[in-house]
């Protein structure tokens, strides 16, 4: 078996393992009870502030995600595909 082939089937078994980590974790997490911000040591107006501060970064397009106008802040800078260069030969346009 070549070298290549095998790191590939490593890479996948890893990935496999991996997978399988992700969704024990996720189902466990799942079975745990809601709780307020006060019983798990949090102060939810602290939360609050946050929550709003988060929510301005996404609005003036400094993190990815949807802002108020409903695009992300890659589509509202630019239309270029990510990646290209302007004026050179691997350029989209």
């Amino acid at each position: 078996m070549s070298a290549c082939r095998l790191a590939s089937l490593n890479r996948r078994a890893a990935q496999g393992v991996l997978l399988g980590l992700i969704l024990s974790l996720t189902s466990a997490l799942a079975q745990l009870p809601p709780a307020s911000p006060a019983e798990a040591g949090l102060s939810a107006e602290r939360l609050e502030r946050l929550s709003l501060y988060l929510q301005s970064v996404v609005d003036e397009q400094k993190a990815a995600g949807r802002g108020r106008s409903g695009r992300t802040a890659g589509e509202a800078r630019t239309t270029r595909p990510i990646g290209s260069i302007p004026g050179s030969r691997w350029s989209a346009s």
